[in-house]
């Protein structure tokens, strides 16, 4: 993240938002592909014998950066994130 050429200029909605799709991209790769393959291995899932992992699988996250005084939030998938304080949502 760091070498990000947004998080470099301060632009770290945009940042984030180019991490998640290199990260979406390299899920349809053949790399990306046999990292999935393993971890569905490692966690004893069933291997994907047809079609791609990728396409069987999906993920969601939620990505919080405090820079100084800000709150920077990405979110994947079907995630959300809230900030409370005292138990109410701010």
């Amino acid at each position: 993240m760091k070498e990000n050429k947004y998080y470099l200029a301060g632009d770290f909605g945009k940042a984030l938002s180019t991490v998640f799709m290199q990260l979406d991209e390299l899920m349809d790769t053949e790399t990306g592909e046999k990292e999935l393959r393993q971890i569905t291995l490692d966690n004893g899932m069933q291997p994907f014998t047809d079609g791609k992992v990728a396409d069987s699988v999906g993920c969601t996250a939620n990505v919080v950066m405090l820079i100084g005084n800000k709150v920077v939030v990405a979110n994947a998938g079907d995630s959300r994130s809230a900030l409370s304080r005292n138990g109410q949502t701010i």
